[in-house]
């Protein structure tokens, strides 16, 4: 079998950030047969009921902006995102219905608002209720896999990542200002210090698979999958 062979870290970073990177809402609108939307209280979160292959399912994405979508997004789900999709998943156990989550994000929402309003808690227990839940799930990484953001809604029965996205424990500008805090005040650039630390961080597809946090890696094209949303959706 031949080895996969993946791009840098710094090549897989600028294509998660690229404004036309394919979105959970893309896949959302091209695999959901009669989709009803939840209201959701976040525009974040993107939560619908609907068919996959006939089988009845929960989806949940995480969602950012990107170029020549309309959205108010900011890739950060709130508090209160956070304590809808507990609310979903409480629905979907009830009923036996699966859950399909779509993993990208910068991390959880860092706003005061979400603070005071049990930001920590309830990322915990979104990370406790999916590794309890008694029905099926599965998640996908498709872009960026922001700290305890992602994982909110990452741990799952069957995990899959697409081959450019990266996942860490902390976003690599951040890692840069805390591990390289020295060299940004003798004057370095942070973008500079952002392939030093993706280098650290270790956060890309094959580095998940070797500590279990995903089951299997998805192809894009050649390119990126902002090139081709239809081709990335059906590889």
């Amino acid at each position: 079998m031949e080895e996969r062979v993946f791009k840098s870290l710094k090549e897989r970073y600028e294509l998660i950030r690229h404004s036309n990177r394919i979105r959970s809402s893309d896949i959302i609108e091209n695999i959901v047969d009669n989709p009803v939307y939840y209201e959701s209280p976040d525009p974040s979160l993107v939560a619908v009921k609907g068919y996959m292959d006939g089988i009845r399912c929960i989806i949940l994405g995480q969602e950012k902006r990107r170029e020549g979508k309309e959205s108010k997004a900011m890739g950060m789900i709130t508090a209160e995102g956070y304590n809808y999709v507990l609310d979903i998943l409480d629905e979907a156990e009830e009923h036996k219905i699966p859950v399909i989550s779509f993993i990208d994000t910068f991390g959880g929402d860092a706003s005061m608002k979400s603070e005071m309003g049990g930001q920590s808690f309830n990322i915990s227990d979104c990370i406790r209720k999916f590794c309890e839940i008694k029905t099926p799930t599965v998640s996908y990484v498709i872009g960026e896999g922001g700290s305890g953001g992602a994982l909110a809604m990452q741990v799952a029965d069957k995990s899959f990542m697409f081959e450019n996205a990266l996942y860490s424990v902390i976003a690599p500008e951040s890692c840069a200002r805390i591990i390289f805090n020295k060299r940004l005040q003798e004057g370095e650039n942070l973008e500079d210090l952002v392939e030093d630390a993706l280098e650290v961080l270790q956060p890309g597809a094959e580095h998940l698979m070797e500590i279990g946090m995903v089951d299997e890696i998805l192809s894009e094209p050649d390119e990126g999958a902002h090139t081709n949303y239809e081709n990335t959706i059906n590889m």
